[in-house]
């Protein structure tokens, strides 16, 4: 018979279709997990642990459950690549702009926690001491 396959034995045909379906209702409820730390940390980001705390536990999680281009994006930009998804996913407007960390209390682009120096603060000189990122005049992130 034309296309017909025969096998052996039961092993050698059972598909891992069933297995895969699993994995991939898996992956679909983990993507979603990590969403809602994404969510969370960029709105409140002190009711969540810090990006570096959150990677460490869950970087192989966010490799099986995203595409390379997301993975990377999320290891190298931190809490600015789990933005940047939330926008791609259209949960966030092009044009979000974060809460100055004097407010939120986190790096709105490294996500660790923005420790608050008064005489820095006092000339509009604020700086992320875990990214380097520079906040003028306390308004938004700009790079060094």
């Amino acid at each position: 018979m034309i296309g017909a396959v025969e096998y052996q034995d039961a092993e050698s045909c059972r598909l891992s279709r069933p297995k895969n379906v699993l994995q991939g209702a898996s992956r679909v409820a983990d993507r979603e997990a990590c969403l809602i730390y994404f969510r969370q940390a960029i709105a409140e980001p002190l009711s969540v642990p810090p990006w570096s705390e959150w990677w460490s536990a869950n970087e192989e999680l966010v490799g099986e459950s995203f595409p390379l281009v997301d993975y990377v994006r999320l290891k190298h930009r931190k809490l600015w690549g789990a933005q940047q998804i939330l926008q791609i996913e259209g949960e966030l407007p092009p044009d979000f702009a974060p809460q100055s960390p004097l407010v939120s209390g986190a790096c709105c682009r490294c996500g660790e926690r923005f420790v608050n120096q008064p005489e820095a603060e006092a000339i509009g000189d604020v700086k992320c001491s875990s990214c380097g990122i520079k906040y003028l005049f306390v308004h938004g992130p700009e790079q060094e």
